[in-house]
């Protein structure tokens, strides 16, 4: 009776000591939208402990737009174009260092990047430069890509890309709640985020794993320094250091997973508390590791709010901080006067039967019912914005939740009027898109 006493202590204690906004469970939904151009509508949902809600109010909760935000930066290039500071089909080189491989990069345009075909991968963190296809061959979506995009933005115009964009595309949009950073400070106006867990308890698990046995080898051929079997006393001292390394890990480098790393301990640690001494207790020590962390996994498909990620450094690509309100002005600044914009609604690469990409969205059916639309999905955080020209249709929707990515595109088929897939050709759902 004791020893699970003190396991249920531990875990109270842990659950005590974190940061209340981390336990918060409420998501949000948000939505802004037009039909025939003159009836706006703002939405929130907002479910978890509460019955789900609509509700119309005043409060603006900021997300990751994630990649929308590639659609602005599009928007950003289109205009610097017509401003005479670029030509979309000349070659980007003269605009990026020597980081960006040279192979083929005299072939690349502003054009390719904007339609995905320039022939860079989706990797961003850490950026990949290389070319892994010639330029113009074929459609392949791309964060890398937009990437450079900005750098060559940034290199035109001498300043951060988040000045040109205040300057070029919010504050004429009347997006005044929008950037691409996000201070520390101003996290608590964001939405919390609700993400599966299946794949950080996996990361946690191999390094718990990884950090255990480092502890314990320095405790027993360092510190012991003869020949002595592991009892209880041994297996918390353990736990006790491997949790703080691992703790202290996460809180510097990957702080939205603290939350779980210290349940994930907590687990352990009541579980440890049963463990015999000897060699025995080793190998049922390190398969209780392995069994949490497959529990996880096998649980993954469930939901844990995480901590919401402060962005100091502008990437058009998927740090775009912004709310339903700002992205519906947008929406509607691009429908108000689509002979400027026209770049947004025209058709440049097929990027598969269904689907053709503009210089900055991916389109759907026919000429009478064009739907144009694009996705964008950080850990946490699921979004969707849709537009037809023709009948002045828009649709943003902003949510809080790994879990919301089906429902929403069903709510962007019903705004559209048809069936669009809504699904970026060749990207998996656990891609940033």
């Amino acid at each position: 009776m004791k020893k699970w006493t003190l396991g249920l202590l531990l875990l109270i204690v842990l659950l005590l000591s974190l940061p209340a906004q981390e336990l918060k469970t409420d998501q949000l939904i948000s939505l802004a939208g037009a039909m025939n151009g003159s009836y706006s509508l703002v939405y929130r949902a907002q479910y978890g402990e509460e019955p789900f809600v609509l509700t119309n109010q005043n409060k603006r909760p900021i997300y990751d737009g994630a990649s929308l935000g590639k659609t602005i930066l599009a928007a950003l290039v289109l205009s610097l174009e017509s401003e005479g500071r670029l030509v979309l089909r000349e070659s980007v080189s003269p605009w990026l260092d020597a980081s960006w491989s040279q192979s083929s990069l005299s072939e690349v345009t502003p054009s390719l990047l904007l339609t995905h075909s320039a022939g860079y991968s989706n990797g961003v963190v850490p950026v990949d430069k290389e070319i892994h296809f010639p330029p113009g061959s074929q459609f392949s979506y791309s964060g890398a890509g937009y990437i450079a995009l900005q750098e060559m933005v940034e290199s035109i115009m001498g300043e951060e890309i988040e000045k040109t964009i205040q300057e070029q595309i919010f504050q004429p949009f009347g997006m005044e709640n929008s950037s691409f950073v996000l201070e520390k400070s101003e996290l608590p106006s964001k939405a919390i985020p609700h993400a599966h867990f299946g794949l950080p308890i996996l990361i946690i698990g191999i390094l718990a794993l990884f950090i255990f046995a480092l502890v314990g080898l320095v405790w027993r051929f360092l510190i012991l320094r003869k020949p002595q079997a592991f009892n209880r006393k041994t297996w918390l001292v353990l736990w006790g250091i491997s949790t703080l390394i691992e703790g202290l890990f996460m809180g510097i480098l990957l702080p939205r997973f603290l939350y779980l790393t210290l349940i994930f301990w907590g687990v352990v640690g009541f579980l440890m508390l049963l463990m015999p001494p000897g060699k025995k207790g080793i190998f049922l020590g390190t398969a209780t590791l392995v069994l949490c962390c497959s529990a996880g996994i096998i649980l993954g498909k469930g939901e844990l709010p995480i901590r919401p990620e402060a962005y100091s450094q502008p990437v058009a690509a998927y740090t775009l901080q912004t709310t339903a309100e700002d992205l519906g002005a947008f929406c509607h600044a691009l429908l108000s006067n689509t002979r400027k914009w026209g770049g947004l609604f025209e058709a440049q690469v097929h990027a598969s039967d269904e689907v053709r990409w503009t210089h900055g969205l991916a389109l759907e059916g026919v000429e009478e019912n064009p739907i144009y639309w694009h996705t964008g999905s950080n850990m946490g955080y699921k979004n969707l914005m849709v537009m037809n020209p023709q009948t002045g249709m828009y649709l943003v929707v902003l949510s809080s939740s790994d879990q919301n990515e089906k429902g929403i595109r069903e709510m962007g088929r019903l705004a559209a009027g048809g069936h669009p897939s809504l699904t970026i050709p060749g990207l998996n759902s656990s891609a940033k898109p």
